[in-house]
């Protein structure tokens, strides 16, 4: 009895396409170009030391990256620290423990990070359909203002607590699985109302979260959930 022969298309279900990996392929390549120009713009900072109030955060601070117990007091004693920040605090006790007090890692970290924020507000831009997200990255990765952040050990609260902020935006989009297309009025919408709809879009979400976690609270404040529009 012959047999039925089999079309290799009915039985294994079709995959991505190739335009599809090198979009993906694109988007990687990209974002590591973007990974080399923040790492050779930030050359210089990676041969500098500790300075101005530095210190705050590292040497004057030996008793407690020594010990043990230094990170119960980080989080539970709040006078431990220059300023109440238990998360970059426990960076630099995490740094002391692999690399004491020696400046070109403190740097790299806080190089990375920034490098990492730009890539995430690359993405958030590009999950917004905002034209021009690449250019707007790397804008934002190059800009003088962010220097300040990135090469001096002692802000890097600036930019873990940014790459933070912009993972959970992130995170928020992939779940309610939304995204801002600019033409959402029509191909009369003009780019900057599309960006300032893309924008709004952005705060609103954000609100709505807040929003729901002031519903979940156990004593609920009386904030309308609206979005003020002085934004």
């Amino acid at each position: 009895m012959a047999e039925t022969p089999h079309d290799p298309e009915q039985r294994w279900p079709a995959g991505p396409s190739a335009a599809f990996h090198e979009r993906r392929m694109l988007v990687a390549l990209a974002g590591a170009c973007l990974v080399l120009v923040v790492l050779l713009a930030y050359l210089p900072a990676l041969r500098g030391g500790f300075i101005w109030d530095d210190d705050a955060w590292t040497g004057k601070l030996l008793p407690v990256l020594r010990a043990t117990s230094g990170l119960r007091a980080i989080w539970f004693e709040p006078k431990t620290l220059q300023q109440y920040y238990p998360l970059s605090g426990t960076t630099f006790w995490l740094d002391y423990q692999l690399w004491e007090f020696r400046p070109l890692p403190y740097h790299l970290e806080n190089v990375l990070l920034h490098a990492v924020a730009a890539l995430l507000f690359w993405r958030s831009l590009r999950g917004l359909r905002v034209p021009g997200a690449a250019l707007a990255g790397a804008i934002f990765a190059l800009h003088p203002l962010m220097v300040e952040s990135a090469a001096w050990i002692a802000e890097r609260k600036n930019v873990l607590s940014l790459c933070l902020c912009l993972a959970s935006f992130l995170a928020l989009m992939r779940y309610r699985g939304e995204a801002v297309p600019l033409a959402a009025r029509g191909p009369s919408a003009s780019s900057a109302h599309g960006l300032r709809a893309a924008h709004r879009k952005a705060l609103d979400n954000f609100w709505h979260c807040c929003c729901s976690w002031q519903q979940c609270s156990p004593k609920p404040r009386s904030a309308p959930c609206q979005l003020p529009h002085c934004c």
